[in-house]
């Protein structure tokens, strides 16, 4: 499981306190088709015997870099689901059973990671399979965010998922270690603080803060913005821009505009079962349906319809089996 888990939106209402704890008493699916290199779908799907999630945003200067900080732990209805795309990064901390990524877009891996990974830029769906019973905590990195924590181009790490002491080193066990000896999340979210302070690296200040403002454009814009505009209101050349954007981001900007005109249209399908594609095209920016159905397929595999069928709850991953 790489991502926050979901179940059916009308099931469970968050509050807007720093740490939730939550139980949920799903809805339950059947579903019939494969997906994930064909693997067969489960035609009965078991009762969740409950989850406990937890978020928390940080205090500045690190709100600028990290989205939130979650855990989950629980038993969920489904072993295998596709993660969708969303621009950002995760450093994910295990203390559960064995996490597995089958997938990564249209190639094939089954790599296994027991203790921590960093997940970085996907630009497309990332297949992932672990055992019923999950106990994970996971540091999410805004777009853009990750660069400042690791000194090297993020490029390097998209649409992979890399063991984490190949890039923290032993720093990343001995922060998993002393997060297993806590068990207040508000406590567990002031020592990942800590961690993440020690590892900003200011050197990188000036070019975060010129992708930050260019990705803020991007969102403003929802993510239709075009890149020369993006050019002329940076003072960057597309040259230089891109080569920015590659380097913090792990993308080209048009590439991430895309991927955050994914993300509104997601959020827009949230709550409902019926949408009406053409007008939902035209309010995101697409050029017609058909494009709207091309760059969904794109971004995740399957068509809009199908998404509908297979979503987890939060719509934030299809669930295979």
């Amino acid at each position: 499981m790489v991502g926050a888990i979901g179940l059916e939106p009308t099931t469970f209402a968050m509050s807007t306190q720093r740490s939730n704890q939550l139980s949920y008493a799903p809805k339950v699916r059947n579903y019939t088709a494969g997906y994930c290199y064909n693997e067969p779908m489960s035609q009965d799907v078991p009762a969740l015997e409950g989850v406990i999630f937890h978020q928390a945003t940080l205090r500045p200067p690190l709100d600028r870099y990290v989205e939130m900080v979650w855990a989950v732990r629980g038993s969920t209805f489904y072993r295998r689901e596709v993660v969708l795309p969303n621009g950002a990064m995760e450093l994910m901390l295990n203390y559960g059973s064995l996490q597995r990524v089958v997938a990564i877009g249209e190639r094939p891996v089954m790599e296994e990671h027991r203790r921590h990974w960093l997940s970085g830029l996907q630009t497309g769906p990332l297949c992932v399979e672990s055992a019923a019973e999950s106990d994970l905590l996971s540091i999410r990195f805004r777009p853009g965010g990750a660069a400042s924590f690791l000194g090297l181009p993020i490029s390097e790490l998209s649409d992979q998922v890399l063991p984490g002491a190949d890039l923290f080193g032993r720093s990343i066990e001995t922060l998993r270690e002393r997060l297993a000896g806590e068990p207040d999340f508000s406590a567990r979210v002031g020592i990942i603080e800590a961690w993440l302070l020690a590892r900003l690296r200011r050197e990188d200040e000036y070019e975060h803060r010129l992708v930050d403002r260019a990705i803020s454009l991007l969102q403003t814009r929802a993510g239709r913005a075009n890149v020369g505009d993006l050019c002329e209101e940076l003072g960057l050349s597309n040259r230089h821009l891109v080569a920015l954007f590659r380097r913090a981001a792990g993308a080209p900007p048009k590439t991430i505009g895309r991927m955050l005109r994914f993300g509104e249209l997601l959020a827009a399908l949230r709550d409902t079962q019926q949408p009406d594609w053409a007008q939902l095209a035209a309010r995101h920016g697409y050029y017609d349906q058909s494009h709207l159905i091309h760059e969904f397929r794109a971004f995740s595999g399957v068509t809009p319809g199908e998404y509908l069928l297979r979503r987890s709850p939060d719509g934030a991953s299809l669930v295979v089996s």
